[in-house]
């Protein structure tokens, strides 16, 4: 990583610094005299515009659940307009923006009440999006559920194993198990 450079950085420049360093080496890296190092500034450039860590943290919480939800949901809608093809292009997506900053927020989750709440508020909107898609694909309420909770527990599990297959052969795994999990029988 590459220091800035200049004196004053904005807030949203320090929250993804932050969340490289949290997607690379954990939340215990997130320190404000690190963070200014890569940024290239000193310390006073945080206090600018964070009181504390903590303030930085939620930010980070708050920078993740919208770059990892609220913009994966959006990319979806707009990329199609069929559920069944909205469901392949999330799979897809899931690959693409997942992983390290995924399995980083849900390990500080496991210490974290800040950090658990944020993973219980995505994991609520992002599974309510899949029932959603499946649902408007034409299962039942019931079925749609089940399944949705199959499918978004195998893609974040997908996450944390078989992370030394080739990310291609992931998404195709991932694909089989959506076209089963889209038969209506």
């Amino acid at each position: 990583m590459v220091p800035l450079m200049t004196e004053r950085l904005s807030a949203a420049t320090w929250t993804e610094m932050a969340l490289r360093v949290l997607a690379d080496r954990g939340i215990e890296a997130v320190r404000v005299e690190p963070l200014a190092r890569l940024l290239g500034v000193t310390k006073g450039s945080f206090y600018w515009h964070f009181a504390d860590r903590r303030e930085l943290l939620d930010s980070v919480l708050l920078g993740w659940e919208q770059a990892a939800t609220f913009d994966v949901i959006d990319a979806v809608e707009l990329a199609c307009d069929e559920p069944d093809d909205r469901l392949r292009e999330l799979t897809r997506l899931v690959f693409r923006h997942g992983g390290p900053l995924d399995r980083a927020v849900r390990a500080w989750a496991s210490h974290d009440e800040s950090a658990a709440n944020a993973v219980a508020r995505v994991d609520s909107r992002r599974y309510a999006f899949v029932r959603a898609l499946l649902e408007a694909h034409g299962l039942t309420p019931p079925t749609a559920a089940m399944r949705a909770r199959l499918l978004y527990t195998s893609l974040i599990g997908e996450q944390h194993t078989s992370l030394k297959l080739a990310r291609k052969h992931r998404v195709e795994w991932a694909l089989r198990n959506l076209e089963f999990l889209l038969d209506r029988g």
